[in-house]
C-alpha cells in the first residue's frame, strides 16, 4: 500500500500538489512516516488509534469555527468592528456550551449554529431587493443551459445510452473552447475525470472527444489506497484543486460511492458531501447515474430516488429514439433556474466525434443524408433530377432513389405537372436539417 500511494502522489506535478492532497487525506486517515524516511504513507485507523483520531476530530471542530467563520478570538486583534466582535462572543458562547472536545457531528451541528448566529442584533437575511439587484445577467455557463461554473449536474440514462460518450464530447469541446450543439463556449475549462470504465472503453471515448489536458483517475487506483467514500471524495477535490481543474466528473456516482441500495436517501447523501466539497472548492461537478428499469415519468427513473434530483443544480436525462442501433438521443433538462429547462432531440454524427440537433427519429440521421437534403433545402424553386445530381454530387441512380425516399419521407414534393418534373423542399423538410436551437416544454 505504501509503494501504491508513493507511485499516485509521485505522478503528480509539484510538490504543492502532494501537500494538497495529504491536507484532505488526512482528515480521513492517521498519516505515519514511513520507517525508511520515504513519502507518507496512510495507514487505516485500528481501534487502538481511536484516541488520537478523537483528537483530530477535537482540532478538526475548532479549526472549521475558526477558518470558516473567523469567530476565534486570536483573531481579532486590531479588528474593532461590532460585526466581528458580536460572532466572536457568539462563537465562545457556543465553544463554551459544548465544553470542546466535540465528536465530529457534533463540531459540524456547532458550525451550522454559528453561521446561523444573530450578528450584533442585526437583522437576518437579504432583503429581495438587494439580491434582486445583485443577481448576474446571465449564468457562469460552461455549458449554455446544461452547467455552469460551480454547479452539480446530474446525466442520467439506460446503461449503454450514450451519456458517458456525450458527457467526454462535452469536456473535449469545453477543454478547447469550442461551440456545441447547446451554444457558445465561454471560456477553456479543463476537468478531472474519475471513472469506473476499464482502460481500453475509456481511451476510445478520449480519442473521439479529443481530450489531451484532462486528468484520469481510474476507479482501482484509489481503491489501493484503502480510503471510504469521502476520503475518496477529499482526494478527488484535492488533486483538482493542485491541477487548477475547474470540472471533477464522475462516472458513475452509485459505483463510485460504493451504495448498493440505492432506493434510500443514501446515494443522495453521498452526492451531497462531493457536491457540497466542490462547491467550497470552487469546482463544478458532472455525476454520471442509470436510471432504473421499468415504466415511469421521467423525473423518477433516476436510481435514488427524488432526493438525488432535488440535491442536483440540474439534471439532464437521456433517452433512446428508434431502435437499438439509433443514434437519435432526446435531452431533457430540468434544472434550479428557466434557462436550463428545455427539451432537444441530438443525433451523434456518422464518426462519432459529434453531435447535430434534429427533429425527432423519424429525421435524417445520418451525416449524409442531411447534407442532401440540405442540397434541397437551399433551393426554394426546387430542383430537377440532374440538377440535384450536380449539387449533391452523387450519380443519376442515387439522385432518383434519394429524391423519391425524400417524397416518402415528406421531406419533398414532386411536381409531375413539368418536364422535367421537379422536387420541392418542405417545411418538415426544412425542421428536420435546421430545427429550433432549444424545444421550450
Amino acid at each position: 500500500m505504501i509503494r501504491q500511494f508513493s507511485d499516485y502522489m509521485a505522478g503528480l506535478r509539484d510538490d504543492d500538489a502532494r501537500a494538497a492532497i495529504m491536507r484532505k487525506v488526512k482528515a480521513r486517515v492517521n498519516v505515519k512516516d514511513s520507517a525508511n524516511g520515504g513519502p507518507p504513507a496512510p495507514v487505516l485507523l485500528s481501534a487502538e488509534d481511536k484516541a488520537v483520531q478523537d483528537a483530530e476530530h477535537r482540532t478538526h471542530a475548532e479549526t472549521v469555527v475558526s477558518n470558516l467563520y473567523g469567530h476565534a478570538r486570536d483573531r481579532l486583534a486590531g479588528d474593532d468592528s461590532d460585526a466581528k466582535k458580536a460572532r466572536a462572543h457568539a462563537a465562545s458562547v457556543l465553544l463554551a456550551d459544548h465544553g470542546l472536545p466535540l465528536s465530529q457531528p457534533d463540531a459540524e451541528a456547532l458550525v451550522k449554529r454559528v453561521a446561523a448566529a444573530p450578528q450584533h442584533g442585526a437583522m437576518l437575511g437579504t432583503l429581495a431587493g438587494d439580491l434582486r439587484r445583485a443577481a448576474p445577467e446571465d449564468h457562469d455557463w460552461i455549458v449554455p443551459g446544461v452547467a455552469a461554473h460551480g454547479w452539480t449536474v446530474k446525466f442520467a440514462a439506460r446503461e449503454k445510452t450514450g451519456k458517458g460518450t456525450l458527457i467526454a464530447h462535452l469536456l473535449g469541446k469545453v477543454e478547447r473552447g469550442e461551440s456545441t450543439v447547446f451554444g457558445p463556449a465561454t471560456r477553456p475549462t479543463t476537468a478531472l475525470i474519475y471513472t469506473e470504465e476499464p482502460s481500453d472503453s475509456m481511451g476510445e471515448k478520449l480519442a473521439a472527444s479529443g481530450l489531451e489536458k484532462a486528468r484520469v483517475v481510474f476507479g482501482w487506483e484509489l481503491a489501493k489506497l484503502g480510503l471510504d467514500w469521502r476520503g475518496k471524495a477529499d482526494v478527488l477535490v484535492a488533486t483538482a484543486e493542485a491541477e487548477g481543474h475547474e470540472i471533477v466528473f464522475v462516472d458513475n456516482i452509485s459505483r463510485a460511492a460504493g451504495i448498493e441500495e440505492e432506493s434510500g436517501t443514501e446515494l443522495a447523501r453521498a452526492a451531497e458531501y462531493l457536491s457540497d466539497a466542490c462547491k467550497a472548492a470552487g469546482k463544478s461537478l458532472w455525476l454520471d447515474h442509470h436510471h432504473r428499469k421499468g415504466a415511469g415519468s421521467l423525473e423518477d427513473k433516476s436510481r435514488g430516488g427524488t432526493a438525488m434530483a432535488g440535491a442536483m443544480d440540474n439534471n439532464v436525462e437521456m433517452e433512446r429514439l428508434g431502435g437499438w442501433e439509433s443514434r437519435v438521443r432526446r435531452l431533457s433538462s430540468r434544472g434550479r433556474v428557466s434557462a436550463s429547462v428545455w427539451t432537444q432531440t441530438i443525433t451523434l454524427d456518422d464518426d462519432g466525434r459529434g453531435y447535430t440537433l434534429v427533429a425527432d427519429d423519424t429525421q435524417p440521421q445520418t451525416g449524409t443524408e442531411r447534407k442532401r437534403l440540405g442540397v434541397l433545402n437551399r433551393h426554394d424553386a426546387g430542383l430537377t433530377t440532374r440538377e440535384f445530381e450536380t449539387e449533391a454530387e452523387v450519380s443519376n441512380e442515387t439522385a432518383r432513389t434519394t429524391l423519391d425516399g425524400f417524397v416518402a419521407q415528406g421531406w419533398a414534393r414532386k411536381d409531375d405537372s413539368t418536364r422535367p418534373a421537379r422536387w420541392y423542399p418542405t417545411e418538415k423538410g426544412r425542421y428536420s436539417v435546421d430545427p429550433p436551437k432549444v424545444l421550450e416544454v
